[in-house]
């Protein structure tokens, strides 16, 4: 490995580190609901990107819909149940 004859100075540490900085963040405004989005990225208020629907975002009534309706589909169980019913009532015509 080769060392450096002469110690470097600090202001030509700092000269080559200046293409290390951070920069900002770059945000746009969303064309539909106007919150900050990324650039080239769909807006994960309302799911448009470049004025089209992207993604389908679930509001909060869905969502609301969608947890009233499946404690009533799992807590009935019957459908398990009678699956197993089928299969032991085959099984005793086929004896």
């Amino acid at each position: 490995m080769s060392v450096p004859k002469k110690k470097k100075p600090l202001a030509k540490t700092k000269m080559g580190r200046s293409h290390q900085a951070l920069s900002r963040i770059k945000l746009n405004k969303c064309k539909k609901c106007g919150k900050p989005v990324l650039p080239h990225h769909v807006c994960l208020n309302c799911g448009t990107y470049n004025d089209r629907e992207a993604i389908k975002i679930k509001t909060k009534l869905e969502k609301e819909k969608k947890k009233k309706e499946k404690p009533g589909e799992a807590g009935s169980g019957s459908a398990g149940k009678d699956k197993k019913q089928e299969k032991e009532s085959n099984k005793e015509i086929e004896k």
